[in-house]
C-alpha cells in the first residue's frame, strides 16, 4: 500500500506542475476568468484491489455546463511526457521543450518507477470524447530516459523574477527575504552566487531567482528553494 501511496502523491504532484504550465500558455485575461482552485486535484473513486495497482480517479471539481474540465489542461500536458515513451531521444526532447516544475516532477515520477521495478499505464476521458486518451510507459522504457535526462542540467528548475523591498539580508549565512505585492519571498545563494554585500533593507530591487523543488522522502510534499542569480536596484 505504501508503494501506491508513494505513486499517487508523485502522480497529483506531475498532474499539479502539468496544470501550472498549461496555464502560463494562457493570455492573462483567460487565467483570470478561471476558477483555478483545486482544478488540478483528483479524488480517488475505486480502491485497488487486493494484489491490484489499478485504481480509478476522478476530478475533485465537477465539469462545466458543457461538460468539460480545468483537469484536461492538465492531462493533456502530461499525455505529451508519455506519447514518445517508446523512444528515448523523442521523449527527452519532448520534456527538454518542455523544462521546469513539471519536466522535474516527470522525472521523479520515473525514478520512482524504477526503484519499485514497475511501470505506468493509465487512461482518461471527458464526457465529449469518443474514446479514451491512453499512455503508458514500462520500466524498460524509463530507464534509458532517466539516464538520457540525468545529464541535462537546471532540468527542473525554474526561472522566477521578483520586484520588491528588500525586508531581510544576511551577508554570512547568504540568505535573504523581500516584500512583493504578491507576498514574501525567502531564499538563498548559492556558493559562487552573487554577493549580498552592499544590499540595504528598505530598497527596493529587482531579484533574478531559479527556484528549484525537492522531494520531501516519504511525505509527497515538495520543498521548494528560492536562489538568487541577479539582483538589481530599482
Amino acid at each position: 500500500m505504501g508503494t501506491l501511496v508513494g505513486l499517487l502523491n508523485h502522480v497529483q504532484m506531475m498532474v499539479k506542475h502539468a496544470y501550472g504550465a498549461a496555464l502560463r500558455d494562457l493570455a492573462l485575461s483567460t487565467r483570470r476568468a478561471i476558477d483555478r482552485s483545486d482544478s488540478h486535484l483528483m479524488d480517488v473513486v475505486i480502491h485497488a484491489a487486493a494484489g491490484s495497482f489499478r485504481i480509478v480517479l476522478e476530478a475533485a471539481k465537477t465539469p462545466d455546463l458543457l461538460g468539460q474540465n480545468e483537469l484536461a489542461r492538465a492531462l493533456e500536458r502530461v499525455d505529451a511526457l508519455f506519447e514518445k515513451a517508446a523512444n528515448q531521444e523523442q521523449a527527452a526532447e519532448v520534456v527538454r521543450a518542455n523544462p521546469g516544475h513539471l519536466a522535474g516532477a516527470y522525472l521523479r515520477l520515473l525514478r520512482f518507477l524504477i526503484q519499485h521495478n514497475t511501470g505506468l499505464r493509465y487512461s482518461w476521458a471527458e464526457t465529449t470524447f469518443s474514446k479514451p486518451s491512453n499512455r503508458s510507459i514500462s520500466e524498460g522504457e524509463a530507464r534509458p530516459l532517466v539516464s538520457l535526462l540525468s545529464g541535462v542540467s537546471n532540468l527542473g528548475s525554474e526561472s522566477v523574477k521578483l520586484l520588491g523591498t528588500l525586508e531581510e539580508v544576511d551577508v554570512t549565512r547568504l540568505t535573504w527575504r523581500i516584500a512583493t505585492p504578491d507576498g514574501k519571498y525567502s531564499g538563498e545563494v548559492k556558493q559562487g552566487g552573487p554577493s549580498l554585500v552592499g544590499l540595504i533593507t528598505g530598497k527596493t530591487y529587482k531579484f533574478d531567482c531559479i527556484e528549484e523543488i525537492q522531494e520531501v522522502e516519504g511525505t509527497g510534499r515538495e520543498q521548494r528553494t528560492l536562489y538568487l542569480v541577479e539582483h538589481r536596484p530599482v
